[in-house]
């Protein structure tokens, strides 16, 4: 499965990241104001994954539905 980041209308950047220990993945917010590693947080609206294709998976059905931009990432 192909990693894709999003940004949605407001700047909010959004993608996938590991969590603290062996099989945790979940989608991660990061404020339009910030950049870097500094500031993700977990989308609270969206499970915890054991696999990475898994949490991929959430992140892109609900960019669709929300028809949030893909991000390049920083530059």
């Amino acid at each position: 499965m192909k990693k894709r980041m999003y940004v949605d209308k407001q700047g909010r950047k959004y993608r996938v990241m590991g969590g603290i220990g062996p099989d945790t993945f979940k989608a991660r917010v990061q404020a339009a104001d910030k950049h870097g590693e500094m500031g993700w947080r977990g989308v609270s609206f969206l499970p915890w994954r054991k696999s990475f294709p898994e949490a991929q998976r959430d992140l892109d059905e609900i960019a669709a539905k929300k028809k949030w931009s893909v991000w390049y990432g920083e530059g």
